[in-house]
């Protein structure tokens, strides 16, 4: 007979099963208070533009094109306005248009005798985007790229707002302090950027957020304008409104970004900053409506412009400009005068004829 068969292996015992992990039972529902609703909600602020920017997207540079217009101002006076000439050095230090292309010919820079009495209302406009020369345009567009870049990224197309408004202010102001001097208000964007920056440092850098170097960068842009105002075709009133007016408007562009405020001291904040944007914009063109000029004489003359050897003079050749013969009552003719005593020279509306001399009736000579 066949061997039995071997016995069989006796079956593994079980596997012992796994208990999944018992979840822990959700807390009843329970309706807050209103008093813990108040305590549990952060404060936080509405609207940041960042977050605006993040959700929408934003691929305009609008820096590239303000560059591009200030060189391209800059070609239309030297170029088409000056036959591609540029002005001697004793009218221009600054390597530019003469004071008559860019007051008459070209019909760019802003004069608050000719605003005030041929109604050019206009040059409001299109003197923000000139400059008196090349070196101020290549300085101002460095200036713009590096600082002006940044804060773009930052803001987005909030920067048109400090581009447009607050020299409009500056511009008004310079015709209203210094009605008889050919200024152009190209410098204006630089001191609104300026004040934007003031009004970040002054909530704390936490909108902005800035690298720790554009505080000295801010110095620097201060020192700037205040050595361009004293130049020929620039002057420090252009560029003191425009910050205050970038100062006021800045409070009003970042205070959303202000994460530890609430909703409700946001929108106080934006309220009083934009009532105080409105009264600086405003205001010089008030005055320059209602009074004319400001009848201040050699003291705001003496903020712009420093007479000495190794400085151009503060006569008639860099401070007033030619109205024409159709309007009179001008004070340049006593500028002028005043200059020439002070520096023991001959008058320079006797030397040689100029508009506004022959506008206020002074008498001119050949030669």
């Amino acid at each position: 007979p066949p061997p039995p068969p071997p016995p069989l292996a006796p079956p593994p015992p079980p596997l012992p099963q796994q208990q999944a992990p018992e979840e822990p039972s959700a807390p009843p529902l329970t309706m807050p208070s209103q008093e813990e609703e108040q305590l549990q909600e952060p404060p936080q602020a509405i609207c940041p533009a960042r977050r605006i920017l993040a959700r929408y997207g934003y691929n305009v540079r609008i820096t590239p094109w303000v560059i591009s217009i200030y060189f391209c101002m800059f070609f239309y006076d030297v170029v088409i306005c000056n036959d591609g000439k540029v002005a001697p050095l004793e009218e221009n230090p600054l390597i530019g248009g003469s004071k008559k292309s860019m007051l008459g010919v070209c019909a760019y820079a802003h004069n608050g005798e000719v605003m005030r009495e041929r109604s050019q209302l206009w040059r409001v406009f299109c003197s923000p985007w000139a400059h008196g020369g090349l070196v101020s345009v290549v300085v101002n567009a460095v200036v713009v790229y590096i600082v002006m870049g940044k804060i773009e990224r930052r803001l987005g197309p909030y920067i048109l707002a400090f581009l447009l408004l607050p020299p409009l202010g500056g511009v008004a102001a310079s015709a209203f302090f210094l009605p008889q001097q050919v200024s152009t208000a190209g410098p204006a964007t630089v001191a609104s950027l300026l004040g934007l920056l003031i009004a970040n440092y002054a909530m704390g850098n936490q909108p902005l957020q800035l690298p720790l170097h554009y505080r000295f960068i801010s110095v620097l842009l201060a020192v700037y304008l205040t050595l361009l105002g004293l130049a020929p075709f620039h002057d420090n009133f252009t560029h003191i409104f425009s910050a205050l007016g970038g100062a006021a408007l800045g409070v009003v562009v970042l205070a959303p970004e202000m994460q530890t405020w609430d909703k409700q001291k946001v929108h106080r904040v934006q309220i009083i900053a934009g009532c105080a944007t409105v009264f600086v914009i405003l205001l010089p063109f008030l005055w320059l409506g209602a009074l004319g000029d400001s009848q201040c004489g050699a003291g705001c003359e003496h903020l712009s412009c420093i007479d000495g050897e190794f400085l151009w003079p503060c006569d008639i050749d860099h401070l007033c400009g030619s109205v024409g013969d159709d309007i009179a009552g001008s004070q340049c003719a006593a500028v002028n005068e005043a200059a020439a005593a002070r520096q023991g020279r001959t008058p320079t509306s006797q030397r040689t004829t100029v508009g506004v001399g022959a506008a206020a009736g002074v008498g001119t000579a050949a030669g």
